[in-house]
């Protein structure tokens, strides 16, 4: 199954219960819990020389890096900035903000685990967020602004001073040298400001240079910037008053240079590319001898990026969509020894199992544990020569195809996949390439929109040697992929663009393939033989064709949805299907059990108006990739990753304890149902053993509200009602203690 997704992780439990003595009915629930390299990064800092904090979507996270082949993600924050751009820690804070939105939106965390509270820190019109020692700083497009930090639940008081630069001019960038501040101008300008009083910052000088600035850095007497005329250098700044161009570096053509960094004798500098989205680069300059620059090594990492950080001869990139990028420098090479998250948009996924098989942009092949679905482990990456479609030879091969043939993969050891043979057709590339395998024989269905369209069939008896049998060159000419089935002695091949198409082909001697002839049929999507019968998606409909009678195709059976629906995964007789739209009332998964066509019943266990807005990043515009009876893997189409959703319920009993039938292995507090919620919740949480614990709510500035419950529990699965009839909207969060274990979650009130 093919797809462009977004990677993040959840398990979504389906039980709840009602306190009034009574049974109720399954109510879904959700907890986000695991990650496998959940989406864009876009900021990072360097917290020491194995620590590095950087963004994940909503989240912030700290890695490790002191095993640099294996970085290890230690600590995940979710945050309520919707797109993070800037991440900063210093004195026991992690903030988060985002300089986009207008006003834009600061969060920040203690670092003490048991007051994680999300806060509210402010709103200016700025951008560049700064923390040095006690004292906040940003800028906006003529406005400089001062704060001091505060403490845990406080706000950001900013201080402003208008800077005196004429329009259009604006701000380029700053930096902070003890009580000094040194703001560079596109004006040709550097400004001094005195923060020693913050509540009173004072501009106490104006140096005139010869370029327009951009970023700049102060190291010393040395002030290092980005120029507006695709350049960067540094000047001499031991008088302020008339700063020296000591040297330049560049012009970088068909770049600009977006932020330079300073390394003890390097220089970095960011050359953006000028074409939208177009590939970046980071250039490495030794200025041991200031006067001359020598250039010594150009990372490309072949995209956009849009951060970076140089501790040492480590660099990380934050590169957006493609994940966090580790760099090792020396005097002669720059390598990439790691990444966290995926290097680029997954092009196709495969569960197989308790695995799945993940092929991303950049050609990298990952295999990803998922038998526990909120920690999912990647176990191996292997490179691989293209970004086709994965299917399954048999339980140890895997088929990836390319433009001109395909690779076979080994993944008799998941944790250790092999490259066993590549197949390369000696014919011209093809737009399309899909693959269908029967027994020993693998049928390449190749479009192109100016040659004919033709199959080529290779054995692969051998894995290691694949060999061309033969090839069947058709009289037409197709734009768009034609997807290959296998049903006998039959191939299908479906053309989901212009009418559903449905092509037969005999396939009974390899050897001599013969055409059959074409059929209109709907335009199916996610098509798959399901016993006798071709079955796939049209729009809000599950199509059955009856194959019983090959050649003769008929339509057996139509299952009617509301919706129009992404994906369709069978397990025996019974399937999952899901609807992912903009409208959270439209967006459900269902399960269907079509062991009797004629009485099929689509049974919603899972609607995303639930828990709407707080996770619409989970929904829209997704797709069902895999599953089964147990799982549901759905993604987005643009996009490094993948969700996981539990297909259990379990039903409350009667005291509005839920009973599994098996306790829980650690202590969990699992997300409120419903949220937000007007005015009562329900609150879940798991008990491996009996033990005393307390459940609280606080306001967001970390005040207590009640107490919920006090008590000594028994060991399982307890759901306690929380009545908010008395305070507020707003947001609020719960917190549980239980010994020594200490968990705290979010919810929202809205009246």
């Amino acid at each position: 199954m093919t797809a462009r997704i977004t990677l993040l992780l959840c398990l979504l439990l389906f039980s709840s219960a009602n306190h009034n003595g009574n049974t109720a009915a399954a109510s879904p629930t959700t907890e986000l819990l695991g990650v496998w390299g959940e989406g864009a990064v876009n900021a990072l800092q360097i917290l020491d020389d194995q620590l590095v904090l950087f963004n994940y979507g909503m989240y912030l996270k700290v890695a490790d890096f002191s095993d640099p082949e294996s970085p290890e993600i230690t600590r995940k924050m979710q945050t309520m900035v919707s797109g993070i751009d800037q991440v900063l820690y210093s004195n026991g804070f992690y903030f988060a903000a985002n300089s986009s939105e207008r006003p834009n939106t600061t969060y920040y965390f203690s670092d003490d685990d048991v007051n994680t509270f999300r806060n509210f820190s402010g709103r200016i019109f700025s951008q560049d967020l700064r923390i040095a020692g006690d004292l906040a700083f940003s800028f906006s497009m003529r406005d400089f602004f001062v704060t001091q930090v505060p403490t845990l639940g406080g706000n950001l008081q900013w201080r402003t001073l208008e800077m005196d630069i004429n329009r259009p001019r604006v701000i380029g960038g700053y930096d902070v040298a003890g009580d000094v501040v040194y703001v560079s101008a596109s004006d040709k300008t550097i400004r001094l400001i005195d923060v020693s009083d913050p509540n009173s910052p004072v501009e106490t000088l104006t140096a005139t240079v010869e370029e327009e600035l951009g970023g700049i850095q102060v190291v010393g007497d040395r002030l290092f910037a980005a120029f507006g005329d695709r350049r960067a250098g540094y000047y001499d700044i031991s008088d302020p008053a008339a700063p020296a161009l000591v040297a330049t570096v560049g012009p970088f053509e068909n770049f600009f240079t977006a932020g330079i960094q300073v390394a003890g004798d390097l220089l970095y500098v960011h050359a953006r590319s000028s074409v939208v989205g177009g590939a970046d680069e980071l250039h490495i300059y030794d200025i041991s001898d200031e006067e001359n620059p020598e250039w010594i090594n150009t990372i490309s990492p072949g995209f956009e990026f849009f951060d970076f950080g140089v501790d040492g001869r480590s660099i990380y990139i934050a590169a957006g969509q493609f994940g966090l990028l580790h760099y090792t420098v020396d005097d002669d090479s720059t390598d990439l020894t790691s990444s966290i998250g995926g290097t680029g948009n997954i092009s196709s996924f495969l569960q197989h199992g308790e695995t799945a098989f993940v092929v991303t942009s950049d050609s990298s092949f990952f295999s990803v544990d998922i038998r526990n679905y909120s920690t999912p482990a990647t176990l191996a990456r292997l490179n691989v020569g293209s970004a086709g479609d994965l299917s399954i030879l048999n339980d140890q091969t895997l088929v990836l195809t390319n433009g001109t043939g395909f690779e076979l993969i080994d993944v008799t050891d998941a944790a250790a996949p092999a490259h066993l043979s590549t197949y390369e057709s000696e014919e011209e590339e093809m737009n399309h390439v899909h693959a269908a395998v029967n027994g020993d024989n693998i049928f390449l269905f190749k479009t192109h929109v100016s040659r004919q369209t033709r199959i080529e069939v290779i054995n692969i008896s051998d894995p290691v040697s694949p060999a061309l049998v033969s090839i069947f060159r058709d009289q037409s000419f197709s734009s768009t992929p034609l997807f290959p089935l296998i049903f006998g002695e039959y191939l299908l091949a479906v053309d989901r663009a212009f009418g559903g198409n449905l092509e037969r082909y005999n396939i009974s001697d390899p050897e001599n393939i013969f055409f059959i002839g074409d059929m209109n049929i709907a335009s199916l999507r996610h098509q798959q033989i399901f016993g006798n019968y071709l079955t796939g998606i049209s729009q809000s409909n599950i199509l059955f064709y009856d194959l019983s009678e090959l050649p003769a195709v008929t339509h057996a059976a139509t299952v009617p949805f509301g919706n129009d629906l992404r994906g369709l995964v069978f397990n025996g007789s019974q399937a999952i299907t899901g609807s992912f739209e903009s409208r959270p009332e439209n967006s459900n998964l269902y399960t269907l059990d079509f062991s009797d066509l004629g009485e099929v019943e689509p049974d919603v266990v899972f609607s995303f108006e639930k828990f709407w807005p707080d996770f619409i990043y989970l929904a829209e515009n997704s797709e069902l990739l895999g599953g089964n009876s147990e799982m549901a893997v759905t993604g987005t189409f643009s996009g490094p990753g993948f969700y996981i959703y539990s297909m259990e319920q379990s039903e409350p009993t009667s005291s509005g304890e839920i009973n599994t039938g098996v306790l829980p292995s650690e202590i969990r507090l699992e997300a409120n149902y419903p949220n937000p919620f007007n005015p009562s919740t329900n609150i879940r949480f798991y008990l491996p053993e009996s033990a005393e614990i307390r459940l609280s709510v606080y306001d967001i500035t970390g005040r207590l509200v009640t107490d919920v419950v006090n008590g000594h529990y028994s060991a399982g699965v307890h759901s306690i009602a929380f009545d908010g009839a008395g305070i507020s909207s707003g947001v609020y969060v719960y917190r549980l203690e239980a010994g020594e274990t200490v968990m705290t979650r979010r919810m929202t009130l809205v009246k």
